[in-house]
């Protein structure tokens, strides 16, 4: 009955078979499965191909075959079946992205491309080079949604998993890292030091070597994106989504073992995190004001993007990494020098709680007074006497506010809010905003890193002094009266606790246990 319906000449009952068959593939058994998916696919794929399918049919199918490959990826014994009846799906999902489609169709397109590439790779075999120039220009048409932009990263990340070979993952992190480049050159013009860019393209193509093709057959160049406004909105956003696409070739797995471009990658991260908002005062002419302030406003979130890049190369180099460690620490250690929002701080405490962990007792010798003397600054930013907080508390999606169209483009020092949301010199931070209390649990995470794996060497300088900052933190924590989500938590409350809150205190517990037992230990002998 439901595959009458599906039949059906009548949109309304063709949806509502659609949904229904749907929800059977989610529900049924195995076996009812393994007897009925090639019917069932067949039957949805004829709402996929034609184009004058109504939309809502067309949305219900792809999300139905889209769960039933999920299913079927889970069965070793199908996979040349899959990856025939994937194979079929291409072409369609090809034609999706290339339509002016609505947002619903093309959103529900790349999660069947997705499916296709994570469980059925081999199925884009063929149209390998088609595939990826359909994501890129994609990527680069502005006109897509966030969401829209991580899963089409997330299935040109997966797309050399068709071919399985070391050289199609390494052709396409340096086409990726090329691109990279290219586009930050224009998106940082006048923004960074000449010495910083042209160290980091020199690392691009080894000696001797050509340079990788254009990523999807595009040229990344300064024709190929419109002038004004759009042009830098263009260049944020797919500057945005390759470096989310490195991040998940860099922590996903891969069937052959591959030779990650550490310099290059590093290199890059290093260049946007150099960025402080200021003019170079050779290139001043050359940069409006509009232009600065536009790329100020989306540098927080930029670099957060590179700090992502840089937490996806320790976590997937691990022990390998050990050969660039010095760059990494130099990277994190000058960028906590320069940086102070909280979310970009808490973010790079988190890379520093992995690497200590991943690297061990040399790392944490090299870098202890660092971050002990970043945490002293970050935990007492709240604490009774400071005398006022470094940290600006904006979101990471605050844009600053733009001038009248009819001002006079000139050249401007950087603007002080952008300033401000990067620096922060002056500015007090909220010690009850979440986005603070976040920031202190990574603190204190990192120092709960660095005593686990350095604390027996050359601790005797700093271990008292920590240990009390710890005890400060952990008494502010519960007699303070800081909020998250619009909750105060006194003692006297305790079930209106912050989750952070109480992340925080559980953190600084686990470090001052073993100093809790020689205290114990210490009023029992005497």
């Amino acid at each position: 009955r439901i595959l009458m319906l599906t039949r059906s000449d009548m949109p309304d009952k063709c949806w509502v078979g659609v949904c229904l068959l749907g929800l059977t593939i989610a529900e049924c058994s195995c076996e009812r499965l393994l007897a009925s998916y090639s019917d069932w696919f067949h039957v949805l794929l004829q709402h996929i191909q034609p184009s004058g399918v109504s939309q809502l049919v067309k949305v219900a199918s792809c999300a139905a075959v889209s769960d039933l490959l999920t299913r079927l990826g889970t069965f070793s014994n199908l996979k040349k079946e899959g990856n025939a009846h994937a194979g079929k799906l291409v072409q369609p999902i090809l034609k999706i992205l290339h339509e002016d489609a609505t947002e619903a169709v093309l959103e529900v397109g790349g999660h069947l491309l997705s499916s296709v590439v994570t469980y059925f790779p081999a199925a884009v075999l063929r149209y390998y080079d088609t595939v990826e120039g359909a994501i890129v220009s994609k990527i680069m048409s502005g006109s897509c949604s966030a969401d829209f932009l991580k899963k089409l990263a997330s299935c040109l990340a997966f797309l050399p998993r068709s071919r399985g070979d070391e050289e199609s993952w390494s052709l396409m992190i340096q086409k990726i890292v090329f691109s990279l480049s290219s586009l930050l050159n224009e998106a940082l013009e006048g923004l960074e030091e000449d010495s910083v860019r042209d160290e980091a393209i020199a690392l691009l193509v080894p000696p001797g070597k050509d340079p990788p093709p254009s990523l999807g057959g595009q040229m990344m160049s300064e024709e190929s994106l419109n002038k004004g406004e759009r042009s830098q909105l263009l260049l944020i956003s797919t500057i945005s989504s390759l470096m989310n696409c490195c991040c998940t070739m860099l922590t996903s797995f891969y069937p052959v073992q591959v030779a990650v471009p550490v310099r290059p990658i590093l290199a890059i991260v290093r260049r946007v995190l150099m960025v402080n908002g200021s003019l170079s005062e050779s290139l001043q002419p050359f940069t409006t004001a509009m232009q600065q302030e536009f790329v100020c406003s989306q540098l927080p979130a930029l670099q957060l993007c590179s700090l992502e890049v840089l937490a996806a190369v320790v976590k997937g180099m691990r022990c390998q990494l050990l050969p660039h460690v010095v760059d990494v620490v130099r990277i994190l250690m000058g960028y906590f020098k320069k940086c102070w929002l909280s979310e970009l701080r808490t973010k790079g405490y988190s890379i520093v709680k992995d690497l200590l962990i991943l690297m061990g007792a040399g790392t944490a010798l090299y870098i202890s007074q660092e971050v002990i003397n970043n945490g002293f600054i970050d935990l007492r930013l709240a604490g009774p006497g400071s005398n006022g907080a470094f940290v600006k508390e904006l979101p990471i999606e605050a844009t600053l506010q733009r001038q009248p169209k009819k001002r006079k483009h000139g050249t401007v020092t950087v603007p002080p809010v952008a300033q401000h949301a990067l620096f922060g010199s002056g500015l007090k931070a909220s010690k009850d905003s979440p986005t603070s209390i976040a920031l202190k649990i990574a603190a204190v995470e990192a120092l709960e890193a660095l005593l686990i794996v350095g604390g027996a060497f050359r601790s005797d300088s700093w271990r008292r002094k920590v240990d009390h900052l710890l005890i400060e933190v952990a008494t502010n924590a519960f007699r303070l009266d800081w909020t998250h989500d619009g909750k105060t938590f006194l003692p006297q409350e305790p079930k209106v606790r912050s989750e952070p809150a109480l992340r925080l205190l559980n953190s600084v517990h686990k470090l001052l246990w073993p100093w809790k037992c020689l205290c114990i230990l210490g009023h029992f002998l005497s």
